[in-house]
């Protein structure tokens, strides 16, 4: 991936989109917590956390770290964007380690 802006605009275009390129797990990481962390409104974070709810497997503890910060930032983010993000670390935590 040369630059995470290429993985946030296909992002943008079709939340499906990232399966036809070849982005190794790292690099999605990547595009996933720039998304999550981008303050100035709520459009990233949204589309980032719509697909790790389809996507779950790109969930870490890094990943987790950033949505853990949203749902605690009441001024910055929507009280459905941190339902969201709420919702995601309750499904994370959940899932058995194996």
């Amino acid at each position: 991936m040369n630059d995470v802006r290429d993985g946030l605009l296909l992002l943008e275009m079709d939340e499906n989109s990232l399966e036809k390129y070849t982005y190794s797990l790292k690099d999605m990481r990547k595009v996933i917590i720039y998304a999550l962390s981008e303050s100035v409104s709520n459009y990233w974070p949204e589309l980032a956390l719509n697909w790790l709810q389809k996507k779950p497997e790109y969930l870490d503890s890094d990943v987790l770290y950033w949505i853990d910060n949203l749902i605690k930032d009441k001024n910055k983010y929507s009280q459905k964007v941190r339902h969201l993000a709420t919702k995601i670390r309750k499904n994370f935590l959940e899932i058995p380690s194996t």
